[in-house]
């Protein structure tokens, strides 16, 4: 039966336009634009022999088709978030809020997300959706099929120079991700009276002890939206990398741009936006509109359940799909770097527990991996600020010394123990100068009786050249050895400065 296209009414297609770009094994969106409002609809015979109509209704086999300016003319677009793709319902006239510039309503794309010399290998993809009451998921039970797409050429400056190949109709831009790689794992689900999400998942194996996971949410036409992805999560495992990608609402589209959290608990990596009930214009997966999330882990992937949970409430409450998940690390000891550049080797958990930066399975302290520190705590009166050791002096500071931080209390006196013994409350850099060994405590809690007998590391009554050699060659994690004269679990600089300051007889 012909389809409304009736002017100044909510009886007509909306037709919104969407950019697509695959680069490094990521399907994703990079620009989205405002909705053309029909008004007239021609009677070509692109798609078959037509049955005419007098233009306030599409006839049965009949084309309309559009020029790039007449699709972007700015007064013309109404924004997206008053549009119900599930039942073909929006209010007219559409919201008109001021606007300026070229790009404004229209598909605004970042300039470097296009321009071929900073993307080699990029595959782009323009796709266009229609929206209509009387087509819609609700209303025929399938909408499916109102998304075509098309891909691209880019000039150098970043400008679509032509297409390449034939419009593929009937699909979204998504349909193309696995025919560009096969690896990928793709899924179109249709949700009944509701409309259709689109899922796909593609892990690459990066040939460093890690694994990359790709994960692509498109949303076609569903009103309640998707508003979080759960994923199975080992305790074992570890985050190396994780990132969330939306494209930009703009031109006063009140959906908002906010990223999505990550949390991890119950054995599970959980992705969300703010949910409804606190903020019904979240940046859920709204309909017309992809979101990424990117994982580098040391778990291995396996077949496993994803989940993607609806934004807003109704049944079901959400959608599970068989796909690629990480599975189980095997915890490996490797560098950790901490933020005074000291290295240590340690598991991925015990680094992070101790506050470190744990670098890969396949790194090691010999490769020097941590960035050495260019600030450290710097002491204002009994105020403390992280500044470069010049800087502090400039602010009239006392730098407590490259690598310390304020959250360390690196201003705040702590328990010095002396050659002789003794112990007094000083601030580290000047427990150091003058030979003392740093407790990491108050002198009320330390113990320094026998430090000057605990630098002799070898017990033969001298604190001497054996016992430096001994040090040295423990250097990293030693838990209850007697290289490490503080007990701190890591023989570092202050079990060398520790020994150095008890030199001689013990």
């Amino acid at each position: 039966m012909p389809l409304l296209w009736q002017s100044n009414t909510n009886l007509h297609p909306v037709i919104g336009q969407n950019m697509y770009r695959w680069k490094d094994g990521r399907f994703e969106q990079i620009g989205m634009g405002w909705l053309k409002h029909g008004f007239f609809a021609l009677s070509l015979s692109d798609c078959g022999p037509c049955q005419a109509t007098s233009g306030d209704t599409l006839g049965i086999d009949c084309s309309d088709p559009y020029t790039a300016s007449r699709n972007g003319s700015q007064g013309g677009l109404g924004p997206k978030y008053q549009v119900n793709a599930t039942t073909g319902f929006f209010p007219f006239p559409p919201a008109d809020p001021s606007y300026s510039g070229s790009t404004a309503r229209r598909c605004r794309v970042p300039s470097a997300d296009v321009i071929p010399s900073q993307n080699p290998g990029a595959v782009y993809f323009m796709e266009g959706q229609y929206v209509c009451p009387d087509d819609s998921p609700d209303d025929t039970g399938d909408a499916s099929n109102n998304s075509s797409h098309r891909r691209l050429n880019m000039a150098s400056s970043g400008a679509i120079s032509s297409f390449d190949g034939p419009t593929i109709q009937e699909l979204p831009a998504i349909a193309s991700w696995d025919d560009l790689d096969p690896e990928v794992d793709l899924h179109e689900i249709e949700i009944p009276g509701e409309g259709t999400i689109w899922f796909g998942s593609r892990v690459f194996d990066e040939g460093d002890g890690t694994f990359r996971y790709e994960y692509a949410i498109f949303n076609l036409n569903v009103d309640r939206s998707i508003g979080a992805l759960r994923l199975p999560w080992d305790a074992s495992n570890v985050a190396d990398f994780a990132s969330h990608k939306a494209p930009e609402w703009h031109s006063g589209e009140m959906f908002t741009n906010e990223s999505w959290t990550m949390n991890i608990s119950g054995g599970e990596m959980v992705w969300s936006s703010d949910s409804y009930v606190s903020n019904e214009m979240a940046n859920a997966v709204r309909w017309a509109n992809m979101q990424n999330i990117t994982i580098i882990t040391e778990a291995e992937p396996t077949i496993g359940n994803a989940t993607l949970d609806f934004f807003k409430p109704g049944s079901p409450a959400n959608l599970q799909i068989e796909t690629n998940v990480p599975g189980t690390s095997i915890p490996v000891e490797a560098a950790c770097c901490f933020f005074d550049g000291s290295c240590t080797t340690d598991f991925a958990n015990d680094c992070t527990s101790a506050g470190g930066d744990y670098q890969g399975s396949q790194v090691a302290c010999a490769s020097d991996p941590c960035v050495q520190p260019t600030t450290g705590a710097c002491c204002i009166g009994s105020d403390c600020t992280d500044l470069a050791p010049d800087a502090c002096a400039t602010a009239g500071g006392t730098s407590a010394g490259l690598g310390t931080q304020c959250s360390a209390n690196g201003c705040a006196p702590q328990a010095c123990c002396l050659a002789s013994g003794d112990c007094v409350d000083l601030l580290p850099t000047t427990c150091l100068v003058v030979g003392g060994s740093v407790e990491g405590t108050d002198c009320a809690s330390a113990s320094c009786s026998t430090a000057s007998c605990d630098s002799d590391v070898d017990g033969d009554g001298f604190v001497s050249f054996n016992d430096l050699i001994q040090v040295l060659a423990r250097w990293g994690a030693c838990a209850d050895c007697p290289e490490d004269i503080d007990a701190s679990g890591t023989v570092d600089f202050n079990d060398l400065l520790t020994l150095l300051s008890f030199w001689g007889e013990c």
